[in-house]
């Protein structure tokens, strides 16, 4: 654990914080760039880009909400940006984040298929971001005796920033061979989405800083269940939309 990642004079410039601020930027760069080449109009980009980090901080809080409860300081919206409350959580950034971009659409009736682009930029993102979560210290596993835990909170735990990281940067890399490959656009989206609700339900059981809320499972583990159901969903009723256009 790094928490701290250099100094300037008296300020203190953190890992976690720096990771996160680099995963932003490629987001935004992989995105603007793959959009750029499928020849997607800049506008309807910009505008997605927007809706999609208003929905992801909303769909953050509220997860948080959800794990921790009604807490005075994240019912308080006017804090969404501020570093000392909780607002980074990767599932509601998808959830939240996917919301924001369909009611933009239907709000100006725009039914182009426009996803695949933001599965590249997630997958960058969070590469930058679980190394920013391994040297800050959190989202970190259960105690375990393998041979390449890592000494964190007083116990040898699971490396899950790791695990997530390794998952990341594959997915990064099998989507940028699969980006012109797909039967339908928004196919590399959704196969994203599948591919990350289908690893971290299984991560979850060996992550520590969630709280079971029923059945044993974690309200992460309800959410990727219930992005499991929208994908089958999506899928089972898909013939009745057209090829390229549609909001999901």
């Amino acid at each position: 654990m790094h928490p701290i990642l250099f100094q300037l004079g008296p300020l203190n410039i953190y890992s976690y914080g720096v990771f996160v601020l680099l995963g932003f930027v490629a987001w935004i760069t992989v995105t603007s760039y793959d959009a750029r080449r499928r020849e997607l109009p800049w506008q309807e980009i910009i505008l997605f880009l927007l809706a999609g980090l208003v929905g992801a901080a909303l769909g953050s809080r509220l997860v948080f909400i959800l794990m921790l409860g009604p807490q005075p300081e994240l019912l308080d919206f006017y804090t969404l940006f501020t570093p000392n409350v909780p607002h980074f959580h990767f599932l509601g950034i998808l959830i939240g984040g996917y919301v924001g971009v369909v009611f933009a659409k239907q709000t100006l009736n725009l039914k182009r298929l426009i996803g695949d682009p933001f599965a590249l930029g997630l997958a960058a993102m969070m590469s930058f971001v679980r190394i920013g979560c391994f040297l800050g210290g959190c989202c970190y596993g259960k105690p375990t005796d393998l041979p390449w835990a890592i000494y964190l909170h007083g116990a040898y735990r699971h490396p899950t920033q790791l695990y997530e990281w390794a998952f990341q940067v594959a997915a990064l890399v099998v989507m940028w061979f699969l980006r012109d490959r797909m039967p339908r656009p928004g196919d590399l989206l959704k196969l994203y989405y599948f591919a990350y609700a289908v690893f971290r339900f299984f991560q979850q059981f060996f992550r520590d800083d969630n709280p079971v809320v029923a059945l044993g499972l974690t309200v992460p583990h309800f959410l990727c269940l219930g992005i499991l159901g929208w994908l089958a969903y999506v899928f089972a009723t898909r013939r009745r939309q057209h090829p390229t256009e549609g909001w999901w």
